[in-house]
């Protein structure tokens, strides 16, 4: 049997839409089309981030390796591998349907109980596609060893045509795997590891079934197992609690899947079943045995009774997408048409225009790049990567522009200290960034130790690097504090701590930088005024530091140094803070958000039982990100909408008082949004914008002034 997948013609491919979100990469859906034949895959990528570290593609290329050599009905097939200017990519099939959590979601929702066949067949189909994958053979026929690691209901598929595929071998393993396991780094999904892998030991394929014995419980009583309510909770629970009785909480479960989940969530693994093929065995029992007492019923069926309306609105949402680009097709070739009429008397024009531009001024026209992360707005200032120079502009009393002095300026100034950063993080008066090569470094304020040198010294006013941080890939500031993530998700944070936002016990100050402990499989972070909060690669949040106005989610108002989780987020897949709330684009639904959460609209803010606030009119929204009292959203037609305070023009509109989300004046083809405390600043196909607060030269137009409407930076241009 072959060790890679098979190239396909397929390397042509228009992209329609993203469908999923996790800690290393992002799906999106794509069309290949030759004439009449169109056909749908799955495109998997790394995140932008992780494109260039080492780490992380060989394990994406040791997933394509893996999976593609799985060849069976219940595992979702790799079909190509390619690398192109974003970085390499997998090419999967693509099952039209949901990942299993939303099944167990439904009955959480609904309260019904999922039919005892439904919640044995979906194990059971998920079982077999795991037996393919254990038993896999290399070339001279030996085993391989393989083992998923991360078995988990984002992670197993279910059609609505009633297919069950796993999916997602991004941390598998297997005998002589390029990846090996980094020392104390817990891969996979809290939750749903076994005893040993949260002891850090080598899993087996005995661990898979401890994780799909967790999702058989879910199944069957409709209810998270382990869910780290407290802390890591779950974890103590997965390592010290008796393996649950499933018949406590349903009395229609026979005695047989009883025994057989009791043995699946067995502390031992010695007392599990022994292989995927044996549970399929058990499992093929039970189901014949209910469908002899109770008649078949059928996976599809339930399908399609119970998520009509799901299939419907994907479908739609993916019609409209390939309607977007037939348009936008469309629109080019009459455009490429009229082109051809009048380009011989254009490109004489073209050419004495640009003979005389370039007479007049060498210097060449510029345009930031197309990551969605090259420009940040800060408190007061505001700074932009372009290729390789980085710039800053705005309020400059303490040094926070990195420029050697302490001048405010209205237009860019190369900062020629910092180089092609790969991550920024802006905070009220200091400023840090992370090389390519991971190490950090910042300037401005030091008197709260915010800069990470050890000690709490005079202001900075030119970058010095941050003591012990060589890993860097993310950046978040709070107003006097600052912290960093790893590509393996450790964080690391300084500076101002009197409210225990730096992860550790409350103390006036730290300076020196120190990893955040309890945090693990953090994907992305961020801070603001006295307080910090993580994303984990599971979609939940946890937050620690100051809680006075409920920005920590927890229910409460205790101020807390160690990560608490933000109560009813499982699926978040963007995270921003303000000063006092926090706000999450959830995987597949609004944007919600916590704490004392910016108004929009003179009703009251209506808060659901965990206390969270939706925008359900924001299903739509692909980045968020928020300011000192307001908050922004990028809508996936390119429309920026605001809401919140508006004193200074921060929404991007005349609207002077709190109002439901507006639409940004004047430009309509956002491709990423960043707020700073009173102002907002947008990248577009013109350049870059700014709006709101301009006393101290933050928007970047040459002038002091406040704007309603955004204003173009001076020097960014087509």
């Amino acid at each position: 049997m072959s060790d890679a997948p098979v190239p396909l013609a397929i390397r042509s491919l228009l992209r329609v839409c993203e469908l999923s979100s996790g800690g290393m990469g992002h799906v999106e859906l794509v069309l290949a089309r030759d004439g009449r034949f169109e056909r749908r895959y799955a495109r998997k990528r790394l995140h932008a981030q992780y494109r260039k570290d080492p780490t992380f593609r060989t394990m994406f290329k040791d997933e394509a390796r893996l999976a593609g050599m799985v060849h069976h009905p219940n595992v979702v097939g790799v079909l190509d591998v390619g690398e192109d200017a974003e970085g390499p990519f997998l090419i999967m099939d693509f099952v039209d349907g949901v990942p299993l959590s939303k099944i167990i979601a439904l009955t959480g929702q609904t309260g019904a109980r999922l039919p005892l066949q439904i919640a044995a067949r979906l194990v059971l189909e998920a079982a077999r596609g795991l037996a393919a994958a254990h038993e896999l053979r290399g070339r001279d026929g030996e085993p391989l060893g393989l083992v998923h690691r991360d078995v988990s209901p984002q992670n197993i598929l279910v059609g609505f045509d009633g297919s069950v595929r796993v999916t997602d071998f991004g941390i598998a393993k297997a005998m002589g795997n390029a990846s090996e396991t980094t020392a104390g780094i817990i891969k996979g999904t809290v939750g749903y590891l076994s005893p040993e892998q949260l002891r850090f030991e080598e899993p087996d394929r005995r661990s898979d079934l401890f994780s799909l014995g967790v999702i058989l419980f879910e199944l069957l009583s409709g209810r998270r197992l382990y869910p780290n309510t407290k802390g890591y909770d779950g974890v103590r629970r997965i390592m010290s609690e008796p393996p649950p009785d499933i018949g406590h909480e349903r009395n229609d479960v026979p005695a047989a899947l009883v025994e057989l989940t009791f043995q699946m969530l067995a502390k031992d693994r010695a007392q599990r079943c022994q292989s995927a093929g044996d549970l399929v065995s058990r499992l093929e029992e039970i189901l014949a045995a209910l469908i002899d007492e109770e008649g078949p019923v059928e996976l599809k069926d339930f399908m399609e009774r119970h998520f009509v309306a799901v299939r419907a609105e994907q479908a739609e949402r993916f019609a409209m997408e390939i309607r977007r680009l037939d348009e936008a097709a469309a629109h080019a070739t009459r455009a490429k048409r009229r082109g051809r009429t009048v380009g011989l008397g254009l490109l004489i024009v073209a050419v004495l225009v640009t003979s005389a531009l370039v007479l007049h001024d060498r210097t060449p026209p510029t345009r930031l790049p197309g990551g969605p992360r090259d420009f940040w707005a800060g408190a007061w200032h505001t700074c932009a990567s372009e290729g390789s120079t980085f710039y800053c502009w705005g309020k400059n009393n303490e040094g926070q522009l990195g420029l050697g002095h302490t001048r405010d300026l209205p237009t860019r100034k190369v900062v020629t200290t910092v180089s092609r950063p790969a991550a920024v993080a802006l905070g009220f008066f200091h400023t840090c960034a992370c090389g390519q090569d991971g190490h950090a470094s910042c300037w401005g304020r030091n008197a709260e130790g915010q800069l990470g040198t050890g000690r709490r010294t005079p202001n900075e006013s030119a970058p010095v690097p941050v003591s012990g941080v060589s890993d860097c890939v993310q950046l978040a500031a709070g107003n006097r504090h600052t912290c960093s993530r790893s590509a393996t998700g450790t964080v690391r944070c300084w500076g101002m701590n009197r409210a225990g936002q730096l992860g550790r016990p409350p103390v006036e100050s730290d300076p020196s930088p120190a990893p955040v402990e309890g945090l693990a499989h953090v994907a992305e972070i961020d801070a603001d005024a006295d307080f910090t909060c993580a994303r984990h690669a599971d979609g939940t949040v946890s937050c620690f530091g100051a809680n006075e106005q409920g920005q920590l989610g927890d229910g409460t108002h205790a101020t807390g140094f160690k990560g608490v989780r933000v109560a009813g987020i499982d699926d978040a897949v963007e995270l921003t803070v303000g000063p006092t709330f926090g706000c999450v684009r959830r995987r597949a639904g609004p944007v919600t958000c916590w704490g004392d959460v910016p108004a929009a609209g003179t009703t009251e803010l209506v808060r659901n039982a965990s206390g969270l606030v939706e925008f359900a009119a924001l299903a739509d929204t692909v980045q968020i990100t928020a300011g000192a009292r307001h908050v922004c959203a990028l809508r996936r037609s390119g429309e920026a909408l605001c809401w919140g305070d508006n004193r200074y023009g921060q929404l991007g509109s005349a609207t002077r008082s709190p109002s439901p989300p507006v639409l940004v004046d004047q430009i309509r083809d956002f491709v990423a949004l960043s707020a700073g405390d009173q102002h907002t600043c947008g990248r577009h196909a013109a350049g870059v914008s700014c709006w709101g607060l301009g006393q101290t030269g933050q928007l970047g137009d040459g002038n002091l002034e406040n704007r309603f409407y955004p204003v173009s930076v001076a020097g960014f241009r087509p």
